[in-house]
């Protein structure tokens, strides 16, 4: 993936693409979210899923430190929601 350019980004990425986003790779990615600690992916048909990618901005900030406690718990929550 390092090897291609970043494309526009679709609201709805793949797994490569998920993982491409956040800087991560896809073995990371399956590791953080086995451990809870990456937002659930949004089913679209039968063995199609894809991660909103609001959802991982959301991820991102809460990783860099710009949202509350408080915002984090709900963020966190409402991302494994859907999951």
């Amino acid at each position: 993936m390092a090897d291609r350019p970043l494309p526009g980004w679709p609201r709805g990425l793949c797994e490569e693409l998920a993982a491409a986003y956040v800087g991560l790779s896809v073995t990371t990615i399956r590791a953080e979210r086995a451990a809870g600690r990456f937002p659930a992916p949004i089913p679209l048909t039968r063995g199609r899923i894809v991660w909103l990618k609001e959802d991982l901005d959301r991820y991102l900030d809460l990783k860099a430190g710009r949202a509350s406690e408080i915002e984090a718990e709900a963020e966190i929550e409402a991302a494994f929601r859907n999951g």
